[in-house]
C-alpha cells in the first residue's frame, strides 16, 4: 500500500466553488477498500483466464475523510503473447503503458479544465473552425450534442486521412439540429485542438504541459510516437472466431498491417492517450479532489463542471448543475441521484486490441481504473463493477462471482456469471447484425472489360477505384490507395469486400445502380444520426436517409414495427413485423427512406401507440446515409 500526505477538497469547499454539488459524506472505510482490493486483486486472475484477455494492470484511489490517501496498483498477465523474452521481461506491471482508446475523454477534459478560464466564454465558447451549419460550442462537443452524425469521420481516419482533411470534412454531413446525442470522436477533438489554439501549442504539448508533466505522470502521453518508444509497453491482441487470442503481425512484404497495433493520432483528444496504472493513479486523486498534487481550488472549480451530465448554459461556475439528470457530461457518463452525482465513468474501446475503463463514486471519494491490451470483451467493465460490489458488500466473495447466478443484460431471466455477463453485453454492443448480407461467388469470372470499372468521388470520403488483374477485382481506397480484393456475388451489380483497420467488418456490400450508372454505393462506408423514440407518440427525423438498423429494449415480449408518416401523404409506410423478447433486441431490415421532417413512431402487437401501454419497450432507430460515389473522368 502507498501512502502520502495530503489535503483533500473538503465537503465544505466543493459546496463553496459549486453550489450544485451536494455534501459529501463517508460511507465506506479503510477496512471496506482493503477488503475490497484484496478480493479484486483474487478475482482479476479468475476473470482474466476465463476471458483471455492477455494482460491486466489496475489502480484504485480513496481519499478518507482524515490522512493520507489510500492507492493501490496490480500488474497481471503478459504485454505480448507468443514473445520470446524472458517471462519476467514479459509481465504486465503498475508500470506497463496501455493504450487508453476512449478513456482519453475524461482526460481531455482535464486538460481542458486548465485552459477553460482563459477564454472568453469558458465552456460555452463557439468551435467556428468546423464549419457547420449550426456553430457548436466546447461544450456540446465534449458531450457529443454538435449535431454531428454518430462517429462522425471515423472511417475517414480508417482510410488513411489525417486530422485536418477530417476536420475539413465534417461540414459536409447533415446535421441534426434536435441536440441529440451522437457519440463523435472528431467533434470533441475538434474542440480541443481550437482551445490548444489559446496557448499558441499542439494539444499534444498542452496535454503533457498543463496536466501529466504537473502531476507527474511520467509514462502518459498524447503521442503514439512515444508509447512506440516505451520498453515497458504493451501490444494489441485481438480475438478469433475459435476463441483464441492473438497479436496481428506485420505483413509477409514488411508493410504495416493495418489490422495490428491502432495509430490513433489523427483524434488523439479523443482516443490517443497512453499511460500506466502508476500514472493514472494520480489522475484518479485528482478527480476525487485530492489538493496536494499542486492544482488550486479555481481548478477544482472548473473540473467539478465536467461532472455535469450536458444541459446548455449550465456549464459556469455558480450556476447549479441540473437536479435528477443522468447522462453524458463534459468527457464523462455521469449517474444521478435526486441531483447528487452517485458515479462517474467512461470506457475505452480499440477493436484492434485494447479495453478500459474507470469508475468513480464521488459519495465515497473512491475510485478504479482498468487497463487491458486486449479488444473489448466486456472484463474491464466487469473488474470495476467487481470492485465496487466488494467494497460496498462485506458478504460478497469471489466464489459468488464464479457461478451462473447473474442475470444476462442482454436476455434477463438468462443466467450467466459476472464476467459471461458483461461479455455478452460488450458482443451484442459492438457486433450488431450487418446491415446487408450477400453471398461471394468467388468462382465468377470479372472481365477487364466489365462496364463498371473505373474511378468514383465522394466529396466526403474521397476517390475510390475499380481495377481487374487477372480475372479478378480490387479497389484502392483513400488517399494512400489501400488495396482490397472485391468478390462478386450471384448478383450482376452487387460485389462485397472485406474492410479493415479499427472498423473492419467482413463481407461489405459493394452495389452498382443500374438506373443510375455512374453511382456505386458502399455500404460499409456510412454515417449514422441515432433517434430514439418517443413512448407517448411519433418522434421527428432529424435528418433525411434510411432506416435499416434498429432495435428494441422490451420489458415483455411482443410484435414490434416501425410507422412513418409524411406530411402532405396520406397513410403511412411500416417495418415488417417483427418478434421480441424480453431484453436487448437488434433489427436489420427496416429499409425505411426517411426524409427530414417525417414522423417515425411505432406498433405493438399491430395496435398503435395510444392502444397500448408503451412502457414496456424502448425503441431506437439508426437514420443512415451510405457512401454513394459518382463516375468521374
Amino acid at each position: 500500500m502507498t501512502a502520502a500526505a495530503s489535503r483533500r477538497v473538503r465537503p465544505q469547499e466543493w459546496i463553496a466553488v459549486d453550489p450544485g454539488v451536494m455534501k459529501t459524506v463517508w460511507m465506506i472505510t479503510q477496512a471496506d477498500v482493503q477488503r475490497g482490493w484484496q478480493r479484486l486483486c483474487e478475482y482479476t486472475e479468475h476473470a482474466r483466464i476465463a476471458t483471455g484477455v492477455p494482460g491486466v494492470a489496475i489502480a484504485i484511489a480513496w481519499l478518507p475523510e482524515q490522512g493520507p490517501p489510500l492507492v493501490e496498483t496490480l500488474g497481471a498477465g503478459c504485454r505480448l503473447l507468443g514473445s520470446q523474452a524472458p517471462a519476467a521481461d514479459n509481465q504486465v506491471t503498475a508500470d506497463t503503458v496501455f493504450p487508453l482508446a476512449s478513456l482519453s475523454k475524461p482526460l481531455a477534459s482535464t486538460v481542458m479544465t486548465t485552459l477553460i478560464p482563459g477564454t472568453s466564454d469558458g465552456w460555452e465558447e463557439k468551435v467556428p473552425s468546423l464549419g457547420l451549419a449550426v456553430t457548436p460550442t466546447f461544450a456540446s462537443l465534449f458531450a457529443h450534442r454538435s449535431g454531428l452524425p454518430d462517429h462522425a469521420g471515423d472511417l475517414l481516419e480508417d482510410m488513411g486521412h489525417d486530422r485536418k482533411a477530417v476536420l475539413e470534412r465534417l461540414r459536409l454531413l447533415a446535421l441534426d439540429r434536435t441536440g441529440g446525442y451522437a457519440y463523435t470522436n472528431f467533434g470533441l477533438t475538434a474542440a480541443a485542438c481550437q482551445a490548444a489554439l489559446h496557448v499558441g501549442k499542439e494539444w499534444e504539448d498542452v496535454a503533457h504541459d498543463r496536466l501529466y508533466a504537473p502531476l507527474g505522470m511520467k509514462s502518459t502521453s498524447s503521442r503514439y510516437s512515444d508509447f512506440l518508444k516505451r520498453e515497458n509497453r504493451t501490444w494489441a491482441h485481438r480475438l478469433r472466431a475459435n476463441g483464441e487470442w492473438y497479436h496481428a503481425k506485420p505483413l509477409p512484404d514488411g508493410k504495416p498491417n493495418p489490422d495490428a497495433q491502432r495509430n490513433p493520432d489523427a483524434q488523439s483528444p479523443a482516443g490517443g492517450v497512453t499511460s500506466s496504472a502508476n500514472d493514472m493513479a494520480l489522475w484518479l486523486r485528482l478527480q476525487l479532489g485530492d489538493l496536494g498534487l499542486g492544482f488550486d481550488a479555481e481548478f477544482f472549480r472548473w473540473l467539478s463542471l465536467t461532472h455535469r451530465p450536458y444541459v446548455p448554459g449550465i456549464y459556469k461556475p455558480g450556476v447549479p448543475r441540473e437536479p435528477h439528470t443522468s447522462g453524458y457530461g463534459l468527457g464523462w457518463n455521469v449517474t444521478d441521484r435526486e441531483g447528487q452525482p452517485l458515479k462517474y465513468s467512461h470506457s475505452g474501446a480499440f477493436g484492434l486490441g485494447a479495453a478500459t475503463s474507470v469508475e468513480l463514486w464521488p459519495e465515497d471519494r473512491l475510485g478504479v481504473v482498468v487497463l487491458t491490451n486486449g479488444e473489448p470483451v466486456g472484463v474491464a467493465e466487469a473488474l470495476c463493477a467487481a470492485f465496487r460490489g466488494f467494497v460496498s458488500d462485506p458478504g460478497l466473495e469471489v466464489a459468488a462471482l464464479l457461478k451462473p447466478d447473474f442475470d444476462s443484460f442482454v436476455h434477463p431471466g438468462h443466467k450467466k456469471t459476472f464476467v459471461e455477463r458483461f461479455q455478452e453485453a460488450m458482443r451484442q454492443e459492438l457486433h450488431p447484425p450487418a446491415r446487408a448480407s450477400d453471398t461471394a461467388n468467388p468462382a465468377r469470372v470479372i472481365s477487364a472489360k466489365y462496364g463498371l470499372l473505373g474511378r468514383y468521388q465522394s466529396a466526403f470520403y474521397g476517390t475510390i477505384e475499380f481495377l481487374v488483374e487477372q480475372d479478378r477485382m480490387f479497389m484502392l481506397q483513400g488517399p494512400a490507395k489501400q488495396r482490397f480484393d472485391v468478390t462478386a456475388t450471384h448478383k450482376d451489380d452487387v460485389f462485397v469486400y472485406d474492410s479493415h483497420g479499427e472498423n473492419g467488418t467482413d463481407n461489405n456490400r459493394i452495389a452498382f445502380d443500374r438506373a443510375t450508372p455512374n453511382q456505386v454505393t458502399v455500404w460499409n462506408l456510412f454515417v449514422s444520426t441515432p433517434l430514439t423514440l418517443k413512448s407517448e407518440g411519433d418522434t421527428l427525423c432529424p435528418v433525411s436517409g434510411e432506416i435499416r438498423a434498429w432495435r428494441v429494449r422490451a420489458s415483455k415480449p411482443g410484435q414490434v414495427r416501425l410507422t412513418l408518416a409524411r406530411r402532405g401523404v396520406n397513410g403511412f409506410r411500416q417495418s415488417p413485423l417483427m418478434t421480441v423478447a424480453v431484453g436487448d433486441n437488434r433489427f436489420v431490415g427496416a429499409d425505411l427512406p426517411v426524409l427530414e421532417g417525417d414522423m417515425l413512431g411505432f406498433s405493438v402487437d399491430d395496435r398503435v401507440y395510444w392502444q397500448h401501454s408503451t412502457d414496456d419497450y424502448v425503441i431506437e432507430a439508426d437514420i443512415d446515409r451510405e457512401g454513394t460515389f459518382t463516375r468521374v473522368p
